[in-house]
């Protein structure tokens, strides 16, 4: 993430995009981008403040009731935005606070309305911290991705030789894996549970045996 960008609360399409391309190395469009946010991987919001629109009601009998944006909106058919900015006005389904027209009515609430907008595409924002929370998914190891052997002999290996760097026994596993999570308590660093660190150790013990 840009320095400069982590010092914003909000960040445009083209910022976002940037953003998520430099951190991923990925070629992040902005159909991408609106596919996340349609699959519940981010949010997108418009900034409504003075925007009129009308509330959607859930039966016949209600009637709706017309307002106008408090800010900034949470817009919940991503989904339409694809291929849609820029081609003239769109309608938007948006929840957060707004207020009534009605002159005598000066009470803030937060509705689900809606509004159909003409310059959508630059009114549209992403949290900055919504932003680097889905460049870390997108770049985070799968859970499924499992290291091949010779990545695990490697790793093991490097656990061994640390261990002797630093006196470490891993002959005793439980006294080793004592010793690390007192280290990592003293580092502020988080280490996995006793059992999980034993059973590394025992591995790394067999990668060292010829």
């Amino acid at each position: 993430m840009r320095r400069d960008h982590q010092l914003l609360q909000w960040l445009s399409i083209d910022q976002a995009l940037g953003n998520l391309c430099n951190i991923t190395g990925e070629p992040i469009s902005e159909e991408d981008l609106f596919s996340l946010c349609e699959e519940g991987k981010c949010s997108a919001y418009y900034q409504a403040g003075g925007i009129r629109g009308n509330t959607q009601v859930a039966s016949l009998e209600e009637k709706p009731q017309e307002v106008f944006g408090a800010g900034y909106q949470k817009i919940l058919n991503a989904s339409d935005l694809r291929g849609a900015l820029g081609t003239g006005a769109v309608q938007l389904s948006l929840v957060g606070p707004v207020f009534s027209t009605d002159p005598d009515d000066y009470e803030e609430s937060r509705c689900v309305w809606d509004a159909v907008v003409a310059d959508s595409r630059r009114k549209i924002r992403f949290k900055t911290t919504d932003i680097q929370a889905l460049a870390d998914t997108i770049t985070g190891p799968s859970r499924n991705e499992a290291l091949d052997v010779r990545e695990r002999r490697s790793l093991l290996a490097l656990i061994a030789v640390l261990a002797q760097m630093n006196s470490i026994d891993l002959t005793e596993p439980y006294k080793a894996a004592g010793i690390i999570e007192t280290g990592a308590s003293r580092l502020g660093l988080w280490v996995p549970g006793e059992d999980t660190i034993v059973k590394h150790l025992k591995l790394a013990v067999s990668a060292k045996q010829p």
